[in-house]
C-alpha cells in the first residue's frame, strides 16, 4: 500500500517525495544528487517526519559520505535523541574538515551545555558570531547558558546587550525578568521596565513584566494598572487578565478578582487552576454554593488537583458536614501524600468527631514528613490535652521547645500549663519572654483566644 504524504505547491519537490517513497519501499536504483537530498531531507524535517527523515539521511550519507550537511543534520539528531557522544564525536569530523562551519560549531556549543558543561559551550557560541552567525540569537544562547551556571548578572548583561541592537526580541524581555527575579532586585526590574516603556509604550512584555515587578513587590494596585495596559494593547492577553485577578486575590478584593478570572474564559477554556482560585475567592466571600460550584468544576477539569478536594472538605468541614469532608480530605492525599495540610485538616476532623486516636496518628504521620513545623508539634500537644493524657502533652511540649525555643505559641503554652500546675513564677517567665506582663493577661487572652496574634 502507498504511504500518503504532504503535497506542496511545488509540483519539483512532490516529484522528488514520490521517487524517493519509492526508492525505499521498492529497491529501486535511483540516484539523487545532493541537492536533491538537501530538497527531501528539508521536507521530512519541515512535517517533522522523524522516521523518513532518518532514512533520507541514511540513504545520503552512503550516497555522498563526505558531505558535511548531511553530517551536521545527522548530528543534530543525534542531539535530539539525547545522544549526545555520538553528536559530539561527528561535530568534531566536520570541524576539522571545515573549521569555520559556524552551523556545525553551533551545534557543538548547544551539545556541550546539554552534557552540563556550559563554560566550554559559552566558549564556542563566542567562536560562532566570528564565523558569522546571527549575534541575536547566538548572545540569547550565551545569556542562557549563563543563566545554567547561576550567573545572573552576566545573564542579564548579555540580554541588555541584545535589546539595545534588537530592540523587537520579545523573548530577551521575558527573561530579564527572570533574572532580575533570580537576583531579588524587584525595584531595579521596575526601573528597567519603566525606562523601557519610555522608549517603547506599546511593548506588551514590557507593561506584562512591569506587572510581575509590581506584584512582587506586593505593589498591587500598581501591577493592576500595568495589566490593564497590556489588556488595552491587546485585549485578549489571557495571562494579563489571570495575573491581574491574582493581585486583586492578594488585595482581598475577591468580586474583582472574580470578574477577572472569568475574563479570561472569554479568550481561553475553562482550566482547572484557574477554577481553583475562583473557588478559594468565592470561599473568601462565604459563598459555599458557588465556591463548591468551582471546585468541583476544577476536579472536572483536572481530577489530580488535590487543592481543589481539600477545598471542598474544608467547605463540609465548616458546614459541620464530617464525613463527607473526610472522603474529600481522604482523596486529596491520596494524590498528594507529602502535602501535612491536607492530613492536619483530616486530623481536625476527626478531633471533631471525638475520634482522638485516629487524629493522633494523622498528626504523627504528618511529623515524620515535616517535624520542622511547629504547628503540627502544637496540634498534636492539644490533641493529647483533649485525650487528657497529661504526660504526653507535657513530653511533647519539653521536646518542641527544644527544637523551637523561640515559638509564641509554644512559649505561651507552656505558660498556661505552669499556671495550671500551679507555677506562677515559672509562667510568668515564660509569658515575659512573648511580652505578656502578668498571669492575668495571660487568662484574658485565653478567655479572647481571637485576641492572640502570634
Amino acid at each position: 500500500m502507498e504511504r500518503e504524504f504532504e503535497f506542496y505547491g511545488d509540483s519539483d519537490i512532490n516529484d522528488l517525495i514520490i521517487r524517493f517513497e519509492d526508492l525505499i519501499q521498492n529497491g529501486n536504483g535511483i540516484y539523487f544528487d545532493v541537492e536533491e537530498f538537501e530538497d527531501i531531507i528539508d521536507y521530512y524535517d519541515e512535517i517533522h517526519d522523524g522516521k523518513y527523515m532518518d532514512r533520507a539521511l541514511d540513504t545520503a550519507l552512503e550516497i555522498h559520505p563526505a558531505h558535511s550537511y548531511f553530517k551536521l543534520k545527522r548530528a543534530q539528531r543525534y542531539s535530539m535523541a539525547e545522544k549526545f557522544n555520538k553528536s559530539l564525536k561527528l561535530l568534531k569530523e566536520i570541524i576539522q574538515i571545515e573549521p569555520r562551519n559556524y552551523g556545525a560549531f553551533e551545534s557543538l556549543a548547544y551539545v556541550y551545555g546539554q552534557l552540563g558543561n556550559h563554560k566550554k559551550a559559552i566558549e564556542i557560541y563566542l567562536e560562532c558570531i566570528n564565523l558569522g552567525s546571527e549575534e541575536d540569537e547566538t548572545w540569547l544562547n550565551i545569556a542562557l547558558e549563563y543563566q545554567n551556571l547561576g550567573k545572573y548578572e552576566m545573564s542579564l548583561a548579555y540580554f541588555k546587550k541584545i535589546l539595545k541592537n534588537y530592540p523587537e526580541n520579545e523573548e530577551a524581555l521575558y527573561e530579564i525578568l527572570f533574572c532580575y527575579e533570580s537576583l531579588n532586585l524587584q525595584e531595579e526590574s521596575v526601573e528597567f521596565f519603566l525606562d523601557y516603556i519610555n522608549s517603547e509604550p506599546y511593548s506588551v512584555p514590557a507593561w506584562f513584566n512591569l506587572g510581575v515587578s509590581y506584584s512582587n513587590l506586593e505593589l498591587y494596585e500598581k501591577a493592576i494598572e500595568a495589566y490593564d495596559f497590556v489588556i488595552a494593547i491587546v485585549g485578549g492577553y489571557t495571562s494579563a487578565y489571570f495575573n491581574k485577578a491574582n493581585a486583586y486575590m492578594s488585595l482581598e478584593k475577591y468580586v474583582e478578582a472574580i470578574k477577572c478570572y472569568k475574563e479570561s474564559f472569554e479568550f481561553e477554556a475553562e482550566d482547572s487552576i484557574t477554577c481553583l482560585y475562583i473557588a478559594q475567592c468565592y470561599d473568601q466571600l462565604d459563598d459555599f454554593e458557588n465556591s463548591l460550584f468551582y471546585y468541583f468544576k476544577s476536579i472536572e477539569l483536572d481530577e489530580y488537583q488535590s487543592e481543589a478536594w481539600a477545598g471542598i472538605g474544608l467547605i463540609y468541614h465548616q458546614l459541620n458536614n464530617h464525613y463527607k469532608a473526610i472522603g474529600f480530605f481522604e482523596e486529596a492525599i491520596n494524590i498528594d501524600r507529602l502535602n501535612t495540610e491536607y492530613i492536619i485538616s483530616l486530623a481536625a476532623v476527626m478531633i471533631d468527631l471525638e475520634k482522638f486516636n485516629e487524629a493522633e496518628k494523622l498528626i504523627n504521620n504528618a511529623l515524620e514528613i515535616d517535624e520542622d513545623d511547629p504547628d503540627i508539634w502544637y496540634f498534636l500537644i492539644d490533641v493529647y490535652i483533649l485525650m487528657e493524657e497529661k504526660e504526653k502533652s507535657e513530653n511533647v511540649l519539653s521536646l518542641a521547645l527544644s527544637k523551637f525555643p523561640e515559638n509564641k505559641r509554644l512559649l505561651f503554652k507552656q505558660a498556661d500549663i505552669l499556671n495550671q500546675n500551679h507555677k506562677e513564677k515559672e509562667s510568668l517567665r515564660y509569658l515575659q519572654m512573648i511580652g505578656i506582663e502578668t498571669i492575668e493577661q495571660m487568662n484574658m487572652l485565653l478567655d479572647n483566644p481571637d485576641l492572640i496574634d502570634f
